[in-house]
């Protein structure tokens, strides 16, 4: 597993996510990591809704995500997971 830093690209509003630190096996497993901890099994989840919804979510689309590889995870890391997010509260 690594480590990469995804970001959002474009401006940042307030109640929404800049940035986190995941660990993913690989860039495309780390572009659909919802900074809060939600993971794209085919469509994108959003804290208290069961799909993404375009304007509802706090994060943004996976194609827009800027993934930068960090490094190697440590191996008690065996699953995709934030380790930190950076949320901007309004």
């Amino acid at each position: 597993m690594n480590l990469y830093l995804i970001s959002r690209t474009g401006p940042v509003g307030y109640e929404e996510y800049d940035s986190a630190v995941v660990v993913a096996t690989d860039e495309a497993q780390a572009r659909l990591i919802h900074p809060a901890n939600y993971i794209d099994q085919g469509k994108w989840f959003t804290p208290g809704s069961d799909c993404w919804c375009p304007g509802l979510s706090s994060w943004i689309k996976p194609e827009d995500v800027e993934v930068t590889f960090i490094g190697v995870a440590d191996s008690r890391y065996k699953k995709p997971e934030v380790i930190c997010a950076s949320f901007n509260a309004g």
